[in-house]
């Protein structure tokens, strides 16, 4: 783990959780979903979690000595594996958040179009060598 930043402390000793949120190839409907519970009461969650990483409500980010990291999306590149893993080295527990994180779905999904589309343009052409059989 890189330089370690424990949890900063609250009145009465009580430390805050410190979290990051991670978005990569997605909707990040997740991230809006947060952000808008956060909304109302930002300054309640303030006070039991330090969001050391989040670009929906920041813009000075650190990945030092996080307690736990929320990845949200799918991994699309060789690039975002590599930024994954340093997040993975600098947090105590990574939760992945939605189907992207969790399966790479929908967005995997266009691999598995493209087979789909094969088979479907040689459906196509086995029916067509088939009609013509027929006529002959």
């Amino acid at each position: 783990m890189a330089t370690e930043e424990r949890p900063q402390h609250r009145a009465g000793g009580t430390e805050r959780l410190v979290a990051g949120w991670f978005s990569f190839t997605c909707c990040e409907d997740s991230t809006i979903l947060l952000t808008e519970l956060l909304n109302d009461h930002l300054d309640e969650w303030k006070r039991v979690v330090e969001f050391r990483h989040m670009k929906a409500l920041k813009t000075n980010h650190s990945l030092a000595g996080l307690d736990v990291a929320f990845i949200e999306g799918a991994i699309s590149s060789e690039s975002q594996a590599e930024e994954v893993r340093e997040i993975r080295e600098n947090s105590r527990y990574v939760v992945a958040i939605g189907a992207c994180a969790c399966t790479g779905q929908p967005s995997t999904s266009r691999k598995q179009f493209a087979q789909l589309l094969q088979v479907s343009q040689l459906k196509g052409q086995v029916e067509v060598v088939h009609r013509a059989a027929r006529r002959e």
